[in-house]
Order: structure tokens, then C-alpha cells, then sequence
């Protein structure tokens, strides 16, 4: 797959109202990066509105055997582990969350 092949893939898929999906070319690594940019509460001071960003890097190498499937399951994992993220945030008992998303592994 190519670079401007993979931009007119990402560029039909869609989500929630506010997300942001795009592709940029990264030369400093000869790589694709897959970004997605959302609207989310602050955690810490929930009346506060922020914009997330995540993003996935597909290797230049790899991208030239890349299958359209494969893309739209990488882009799905993008928006899930986002999804999975603020409910790691947000999902608490007693006030005290049951998973903490910014552990380092």
C-alpha cells in the first residue's frame, strides 16, 4: 500500500462527533503515523475540557504490504485502546479507580 492510498482510507473512516483521524508521513523514522485527537473531560478537574491524542506507527517497510483490512483493524485497535483508556480514568469504586492507565509496565 502506498502513502496516499492508505490517506484515502484512513480519510472514510469515522467515529464519534469531535474525533479526529489522520495520517502524516514521518521521514525522521520512514514510517506512517495513524493520529487520532479527541475532546475528553479532565480527569483531575472534570470541568475542564481537553483534547487527547494517541497514534499508531506503521514502519514504511511494512506499509508496503499492508492490506486494507489490516489498516481498518490497526485504526480499530487506535480508537478501542483510546476508549479503554478513559474508562481505565474514569471507572472507579469507593472513589478509588480499579485500573490505573498511566502505569509503567
Amino acid at each position: 500500500m502506498t502513502f496516499k492510498e492508505l490517506q484515502l482510507i484512513v480519510d472514510q473512516i469515522s467515529y464519534k462527533p469531535k474525533y479526529f483521524l489522520d495520517a502524516r508521513l514521518a521521514l525522521e523514522y520512514d514510517a506512517v503515523e495513524i493520529r487520532l485527537s479527541y475532546p475528553a473531560l479532565n480527569v483531575e478537574n472534570p470541568s475542564e475540557n481537553i483534547i487527547l491524542r494517541s497514534k499508531d506507527i506503521i514502519l514504511g517497510e511494512a506499509l508496503k504490504h499492508l492490506e486494507e483490512e489490516d489498516l481498518l483493524k490497526q485504526v480499530y485497535c487506535l480508537f478501542r485502546t483510546a476508549e479503554l483508556h478513559e474508562l481505565d480514568e474514569w471507572f472507579k469504586f469507593n472513589g478509588k479507580r480499579l485500573k490505573e492507565p498511566h502505569k509503567e509496565n
